[in-house]
């Protein structure tokens, strides 16, 4: 959301595409395309998470070619369904966004390290940024970096830190220096 209202501010059109949270109802908010349903699951051990399902190919299409978007970034393309869903429709330049090193979750183990799904996704994506060499690190050692695109895209992958708030998040009174 961040992303969106920063862009907008700079003048750009923005859309934000997600699956339809499950506890959602109703129209979605201005800028927002929903698809498809959202389901929670709880993973044990005080986990939870919500599970994208599979979304309409044919109202996929059929937004994207009303849209016919310049470019569609994918924040966390590892992600099951709608990734994969959008790009197989997509037109557009895409960029894959990471933000998060999965390689010690299950959800990533599963669902990343499977060169059937990951490979052929990365190779959809024109550009990949990172959030930190971090979140990267499951990229650059999946990408199968034999292949010259592969390696080009893992080579130049653009490193873009977290944004902040300011007006949120500022401290509330100078701080000391630390040594002193």
């Amino acid at each position: 959301m961040h992303l969106h209202d920063g862009l907008v501010k700079k003048g750009h059109t923005v859309k934000v595409i997600t699956q339809r949270p499950s506890s959602f109802k109703g129209e979605a908010p201005k800028d927002y395309i929903l698809f498809g349903i959202t389901r929670t699951f709880k993973g044990g051990l005080g986990t939870e998470g919500s599970w994208g399902m599979p979304s309409d190919g044919d109202e996929i299409a059929r937004v994207l070619e009303e849209e016919k978007f310049d470019v569609i970034n994918f924040h966390e393309p590892w992600m099951p369904m709608l990734t994969w869903q959008m790009v197989k429709h997509s037109k557009a330049a895409h960029v894959g966004t990471f933000h998060a090193n999965l390689m010690d979750t299950a959800a990533g183990q599963v669902w990343t390290l499977g060169r059937p799904y990951g490979v052929p996704l990365l190779r959809k994506m024109d550009l990949f940024t990172a959030t930190s060499p971090a979140s990267a690190g499951m990229l650059i050692a999946k990408a199968g970096t034999r292949e010259t695109k592969d390696k080009k895209l893992v080579d130049n992958i653009k490193y873009i830190a977290c944004g902040v708030e300011l007006s949120v998040f500022k401290p509330l009174r100078k701080r000391l220096p630390i040594n002193g």
